[in-house]
């Protein structure tokens, strides 16, 4: 993302998922933000194409290191201006901070993701759950930090972060983003009694049970989270496990509890299909450039729309629904696969194949601009979702 503190406002990310589990991130100008930012800065871009990110972050860059004090001026009037409001369809600029936290804390998360469980759709469903402008601008206090900026992105983080995880608990995955002993904590009686089935011998099943028994009850009576428990709380709860006949030491207490949880989260644990398969796509190592905006390009667009409208219409009535269901609907992977009753794995496999066809036809229709020979890859791959996407927009 650009360094220029106030392109969070008017900065619009797009990203891509390569076949190697790497997330790209692009962005572009949001030229409606701008003139709210103008406005609360009391400055005009002159001569400067609001489309053009690059002219408009060299643009604001000077003006900031000709005013140290603007974006204190600029961060402040945008948040009195928003909080006044009563209606907040059209406020870009605060939707795009949100937008622009909500990926920071997805990417994040996304490092902590073990390799073969990353793919597409679960860096969808990372950024898929966002904190709302009213919730932003009704539950933030000023005071949180001494610089607004940067005391809105804290709490904004967090908040984000937060509903991301619970979207994915509520979702397929339990236990997202929790330690062991938060597995523990969250887990029923039914639960750990299942995990501990067939992983502890049977003599000390009962005993593990009454640990995990005085543990929790611990952190419900004391209302102390697991990330929080200080030193004094863990002799406490040691000395409540001795008092169940159970001699354990402190250093065994806690790792008898990590054991339960490791053992709860590998009982329960989904596996996530890869999106690609690396073998159908040529790798990238070229830098990945944002997209060009298409707009400009009427007949060319004109001629792959009627190549994506015969590719269609040529397909049988499954594929048809399923690239529908994807760039009609706009629903992810895991939504198709509920709707059509099959596996997210399936849809992710043929949603290539189709891509891999229709790239096929295209190229052999139309030549490449450049003479360059044309490549199959995740970088053409994007470009060619975003076309379908524009198909179904202009029907």
């Amino acid at each position: 993302m650009p360094l220029n503190p106030l392109s969070i406002f008017y900065s619009v990310p797009r990203w891509e998922f390569s076949p190697s589990g790497y997330i790209h991130i692009s962005w572009k100008c949001d030229p409606a933000a701008l003139p709210a930012i103008c406005q609360a800065g009391n400055f005009e871009l002159v001569g400067v194409s609001l489309v053009n990110l690059q002219a408009v972050n060299a643009a604001i860059d000077r003006l900031l290191q000709a005013d140290r004090q603007l974006t204190t001026v600029v961060v402040t009037n945008l948040y009195r201006t928003a909080v006044a409001q009563q209606d907040f369809v059209g406020n870009n600029c605060w939707f795009n901070f949100i937008t622009a936290m909500t990926f920071k804390a997805a990417l994040h998360t996304w490092q902590r993701v073990p390799k073969p469980q990353q793919s597409e759709d679960l860096f969808e469903r990372l950024i898929a759950p966002s904190l709302n402008i009213q919730q932003l601008l009704a539950r933030f206090d000023p005071e949180y930090h001494p610089n607004l900026l940067v005391g809105l992105q804290a709490w904004t983080y967090q908040v984000v972060r937060y509903n991301s995880f619970t979207y994915l608990r509520k979702n397929g995955d339990p236990y997202f983003g929790l330690s062991n002993l938060g597995i523990v904590s969250r887990s029923s009686w039914v639960t750990i009694r299942t995990a501990l089935a067939g992983n502890i011998i049977s003599t000390q099943i009962d005993t593990y049970k009454s640990i995990c028994k005085v543990f929790k009850i611990y952190l419900a009576r004391s209302t102390v989270s697991v990330n929080n428990l200080t030193p004094t709380d863990w002799q406490n709860i040691l000395v409540e496990t001795q008092t169940q006949a159970i001699a354990i030491t402190l250093e065994e207490l806690a790792a008898t509890i990590d054991r339960i949880g490791c053992l709860i989260r590998a009982h329960h644990s989904l596996t996530i299909e890869e999106y690609d398969d690396p073998n159908l796509f040529i790798s990238i190592v070229e830098p990945f450039d944002p997209l060009p905006d298409l707009e400009p390009f009427d007949a060319a667009l004109c001629q792959i729309f009627d190549f994506i409208d015969k590719f269609i219409n040529s397909l049988p009535p499954k594929s048809q629904e399923l690239i529908a269901l994807r760039h009609l609907k706009q629903l992810n992977q895991v939504n198709i696969a509920k709707t059509m009753s099959i596996d997210q794995s399936q849809v992710s496999r043929q949603l290539g194949k189709l891509y891999l066809k229709l790239l096929d036809l295209i190229h052999t229709k139309i030549p490449h601009p450049d003479g360059n020979k044309p490549q199959k890859n995740s970088r053409a791959i994007v470009a060619l979702q975003h076309l379908i996407d524009k198909y179904f927009q202009q029907k």
